[in-house]
């Protein structure tokens, strides 16, 4: 199982799946052709063995989290398989925040949230003040999200409605972008400010 993780995420770890054993198989990890399982940059999981499914993991510490595939070579007497490989992705996204905030009130004001560097199509959440999450639209607010990624890229849009500017207290100032990769279940939140 990859993942799909936040550029500057600090340990991000990646799974080798392999199902239909009753043995334990051994597992060697790979970027490119070096082997990598005892590189000091990653940190190498025993293998388990649960209901007929071995699983191996791999993490991979921050100076090498960039879109990588790494191929975990399986070795299985119960399979008669020598470095049978699986390859597993890493992949990395960037998050930013645009604001077209000016000094004048008369005009609404928009908050770009973008996601570069996707292979899947995530989902965004708003959130203002203390972790307050904006479920729909506000009488001052509106979100408007991308559902589907293009060029690699995904967007979502808030917008702070004129009428609302005097509403606006130190608490509620603040808006947060929070975006759930849609690749794996597993991965990790990212979040602009």
């Amino acid at each position: 199982t990859g993942a799909e993780v936040k550029s500057g995420t600090t340990n991000v770890s990646i799974t080798c799946t392999i199902s239909g054993v009753t043995m334990e198989p051994n597992v060697t990890w790979k970027q490119g052709t070096t082997d990598i399982s005892t590189n000091t940059d990653y940190t190498v999981g025993n293998v388990t063995l649960t209901d007929n499914t071995a699983e191996a993991v791999l993490t991979v510490k921050q100076a090498n989290i960039t879109d990588t595939p790494y191929t975990c070579l399986v070795t299985s007497a119960e399979w008669a398989k020598t470095d049978d490989p699986h390859t597993v992705d890493l992949n990395v996204y960037e998050i930013t925040a645009i604001a077209d905030i000016t000094t004048a009130t008369a005009l609404d004001k928009l908050i770009t949230c973008t996601v570069t560097g996707l292979t899947n199509a995530g989902s965004f959440a708003w959130k203002k003040g203390s972790d307050v999450e904006i479920v729909s639209s506000e009488a001052y607010l509106e979100i408007g999200s991308d559902t589907s990624v293009i060029s690699n890229e995904q967007k979502s849009v808030l917008k702070i409605k004129s009428a609302g500017f005097g509403t606006l207290t130190s608490a509620t100032t603040t808006f947060t972008c929070e975006f759930t990769s849609g690749e794996e279940a597993s991965s990790p939140k990212g979040e602009v400010t």
